[in-house]
C-alpha cells in the first residue's frame, strides 16, 4: 500500500509540475487543482487512520483480569507454621521477642511508639491468659509508678508525656528498667505461655489432618498457583502497553538467545521445562547470595565453642541478681531532694546495670545459642534460613548492620522478603545442600546444567551477571507462552507501531 501511495504521490507532482501558471486563469486553475489534491490525500489520510483505529479497537477494548489475590491466605499459613515448628519458643512465637528489641533498642524522640510498644507487651500477656497489673511491674518503684497509669482509664499522650516528663529526670532509663521488668514476667510465666502455644497448635492440627505437613501443602500449591497463573489478556496488555517489548520477544531474538545457551543450538519447545528449571534456579542462586553472609555466619558459629548450659547459667545469674533487686526495691522509698536521692538507689542501679549486661550478652550471643541448640552436621541452608527467621533479634540486627538507618518497617519487610523466600517451593539447592558443604552453589548449578548440554560457566552465574540472564530465560518462556496461547507477535508489532502514530 506504501509503495502505491508514493507512486501516486510521485504522479501528482509531475502533473501539477507540469501545469502552466503564466497568467490569472492558469493560477486559478493550478490553485484549484492542487485544493482537489489535498482533499484527495487528506481524505487517504483519514481512511487510514480509520483502519488503524480499527486495526488497535480489539487491544483497546482488553480489559486486565483480577488475579486471585492470596496474599492473607499465604501470610496466615506462614504465621501458622512459625507456630508449629519446633525451632523457636512462645517468646518469639507471641513477637514479645520484637517488642523487647524494639525497647531495648528504643529511640529517645518516638515516646508515644515506645509507650504503643509497652501497651503491646501488656496485651500479648493478657492474650495469653496472664492478665497483668500495675503490681507486676516491681522492677524499681519509678517502673511501678509510670506503669500504674497503663491500668487506669483514660490513657492519653498528653498523660504519657506528663508522666514521663515527671519521672525521667529522677530515671533516665526508665524505659530500660520496663525493658527488663518485662524480660522477667515473661521468664515467670514462661511455662503458662507455653501451654498457650499448645492450645493454639492443637486447634490448628485439628483443623488440618497432618498439621504442618498439610499447612505447608496449601502454601506450596498457592505460591505456585500465584506464580504458573498466566492470562492471555494480561499478556497481550503487558505488550500492547509497553510494560514489555514486543520486539525482544520475536522468534528471531529468542533464536540468538537459545544458541548462545544450548550447545549446538539443540533448542526445541521440549526444552521448555528445562528453561523453567534454570530459572527457578537462577533466581534461588540470586536470592541465596543476597544472604550468603547470614549462612558464612551460622557456619562460623556452629565451629565455635559454646560453655555447656550457657543459657540455664545465666538465666540463673539474672534471678540471682533480680531476687537481691526485689529486696531493695521493698527499701527504697524513691525520694529525693535537690540534694540528695534515695539511699538505696545506688544500688538498685548497680544490679539493674549487672542485669543489663547479662542480658546484654545473652543477646549478643543469642545466634550462636540457636545454631549450636538447632543445627546438626546434616543441617541444610533450608533450615539455617528457616531457624533465623523465628528470631527477630538476629535478623534485625543483621539487616541494621547491612543498611545503615534502617528504620523498623523495613525490618519487617527485609524479614518477609527472607521468610517467602525461604518458604518458596520451587527451591532445590537450599532444600539440599547442608550448611557445612564445601562445595560452591555455583559449582552444584554449573554441573548440573553442564550434563543438560547448557553452555553455562562461572562468567554465565557471575553475581553480576545474573540478572541478565534471568531476563533472558524469561524471554525463552514468554515466547513459548505467546506461541501456545496463540498471540500474533507480528499484530502486536504492528500495534507498537501504529501507537508512534498521531492519529488524532
Amino acid at each position: 500500500m506504501l509503495e502505491k501511495l508514493e507512486k501516486e504521490i510521485e504522479l501528482s507532482e509531475e502533473v501539477l509540475n507540469g501545469l502552466p501558471i503564466n497568467n490569472k486563469k492558469n493560477k486559478e486553475k493550478f490553485l484549484k487543482e492542487i485544493s482537489s489534491e489535498i482533499a484527495n490525500y487528506q481524505k487517504k489520510l483519514d481512511d487510514v487512520k480509520s483502519e488503524l483505529k480499527r486495526r488497535l479497537q480489539p487491544f483497546e477494548n482488553l480489559k486486565y483480569q483480577e488475579i486471585d489475590n492470596n496474599e492473607v491466605t499465604l501470610r496466615n499459613l506462614l504465621k501458622a507454621l512459625s507456630y508449629t515448628n519446633t525451632l523457636s519458643t512462645a517468646y518469639e512465637k507471641l513477637d514479645l521477642d520484637k517488642i523487647i528489641y524494639q525497647l531495648a533498642n528504643y529511640n529517645d524522640d518516638e515516646l508515644i511508639s515506645n509507650n504503643m510498644k509497652i501497651i503491646k507487651a501488656i496485651n500479648v500477656f493478657k492474650r495469653v491468659n496472664i492478665p497483668l497489673t500495675n503490681k507486676d511491674f516491681n522492677y524499681t518503684n519509678f517502673v511501678n509508678d509510670y506503669m500504674s497509669m497503663f491500668f487506669e482509664d483514660g490513657l492519653t499522650n498528653e498523660k504519657i508525656k506528663n508522666k514521663f516528663d515527671s519521672i525521667y529526670w529522677q530515671c533516665p532509663n526508665i524505659i530500660t528498667q520496663i525493658e527488663l521488668n518485662f524480660r522477667y514476667l515473661y521468664l515467670k510465666n514462661s511455662s503458662r505461655a507455653e501451654k498457650y502455644i499448645e492450645v493454639v497448635n492443637k486447634q490448628v492440627k485439628e483443623r488440618f489432618r497432618n498439621a504442618e505437613t498439610t499447612i505447608l501443602d496449601d502454601y506450596n500449591y498457592l505460591r505456585r498457583k500465584n506464580d504458573d497463573f498466566v492470562s492471555k489478556n494480561n499478556l497481550i496488555l503487558d505488550f500492547y502497553n509497553q510494560t514489555l517489548d514486543i520486539d525482544e520477544y520475536s522468534d528471531e531474538k529468542i533464536e540468538a538467545i537459545t544458541s548462545s545457551l544450548f550447545k549446538n543450538g539443540d533448542f526445541d519447545n521440549s526444552k521448555v521445562d528445562l528453561i523453567k528449571q534454570m530459572l527457578n534456579s537462577i533466581k534461588e542462586y540470586k536470592n541465596y547470595l543476597k544472604y550468603k553472609d547470614l549462612i558464612d555466619k551460622a557456619r562460623t558459629l556452629y565451629n565455635d565453642t559454646l560453655e555447656k548450659d550457657y543459657m540455664k547459667k545465666t538465666i540463673k545469674k539474672i534471678s540471682d541478681l533480680e531476687s537481691k533487686l526485689f529486696k531493695l526495691t521493698k527499701k527504697s522509698l524513691s525520694k529525693t531532694s535537690k540534694t540528695s536521692v534515695d539511699k538505696m538507689e545506688p544500688e538498685i542501679n548497680s544490679k539493674i546495670t549487672e542485669i543489663k549486661t547479662i542480658y546484654d550478652e545473652i543477646d549478643s550471643n543469642m545466634f550462636k545459642v540457636m545454631v549450636k541448640d538447632h543445627i546438626r552436621d546434616n543441617s541444610t541452608i533450608f533450615k539455617v534460613f528457616l531457624l533465623v527467621c523465628q528470631y527477630y533479634k538476629i535478623l534485625a540486627d543483621y539487616f541494621k548492620e547491612k543498611e545503615e538507618g534502617i528504620s523498623y518497617e523495613e525490618i519487617d519487610k527485609r524479614i518477609e522478603e527472607l521468610f517467602e523466600f525461604t518458604m518458596d517451593p520451587n527451591n532445590t539447592l537450599i532444600n539440599n545442600v547442608t550448611l557445612l558443604e564445601t562445595r560452591e552453589l555455583s559449582d552444584i548449578i554449573i554441573t548440573n546444567y553442564k550434563m543438560a548440554n547448557i553452555n553455562i560457566d562461572e562468567a554465565l552465574i557471575d553475581e553480576s551477571s545474573l540478572d541478565d540472564l534471568i531476563m533472558n530465560l524469561e524471554k525463552i518462556i514468554i515466547n513459548n507462552q505467546i506461541k501456545v496461547l496463540g498471540i500474533s507477535i507480528k499484530d502486536l508489532q504492528d500495534a507498537k507501531l501504529i501507537k508512534t502514530v498521531d492519529l488524532n
